[in-house]
């Protein structure tokens, strides 16, 4: 997500430092992952399983350019590919085209559901972190942990007063946490 040049500026590190740098910063994103629910990894092809509730279905991540691989509805036996021509993508929303009808294949009280397939992350060149468009909150978030990680390396401090910074890793990506209901 972030150069090796610009984690080493950012934590006055040497080259020596470099390889350690790299398993903080994996672990960092893995972390930030897991607080939001969302992923921020190296591009991918996620697929999601949503449970319908009512429109817009909501995507755990934005696709990339907007496109869906493929949609499906169980139909309460097995996977029905949707016609992609029937839905549009906003952000991480799926919404029913206007000429959409909905599909009368549904069992009574079978509840629906969506599998959508879809590519995300942040670089199509895991050698390149240079090109990596995370947000900026995220790649502040991933420099704090890792800042954190790199100059305590134990779980334990004795003889030091601790506190926890204002405006720390938890209040970057709170705004980011997808929220279960």
């Amino acid at each position: 997500m972030i150069s090796t040049a610009d984690l080493q500026d950012w934590m006055k590190a040497d080259d020596a430092d470099a390889p350690v740098l790299r398993q903080l910063e994996e672990s960092a994103v893995q972390a930030i992952q897991n607080l939001t629910g969302r992923y921020y990894g190296v591009t991918t092809t996620l697929t999601e399983d949503i449970r319908f509730k009512s429109w817009p279905l909501e995507l755990a991540n934005d696709p990339i350019g907007g496109v869906l691989t493929s949609l499906s509805q169980w139909n309460g036996a097995a996977w029905q590919a949707e016609t992609l021509s029937n839905y549009y993508v906003d952000g991480t929303f799926v919404w029913p085209n206007t000429t959409f009808t909905w599909p009368t294949f549904f069992p009574a009280n079978t509840t629906r559901r969506f599998r959508a397939v879809y590519q995300a992350g942040y670089t199509v060149d895991p050698l390149d972190a240079d090109k990596w468009p995370a947000p900026a909150d995220i790649q502040q978030a991933v420099k704090m942990l890792v800042a954190t990680w790199f100059e305590q390396r134990e779980s334990v401090v004795i003889g030091q007063g601790a506190y926890e910074v204002p405006q720390s890793v938890q209040m970057l990506v709170a705004s980011r946490a997808r929220v279960a209901v």
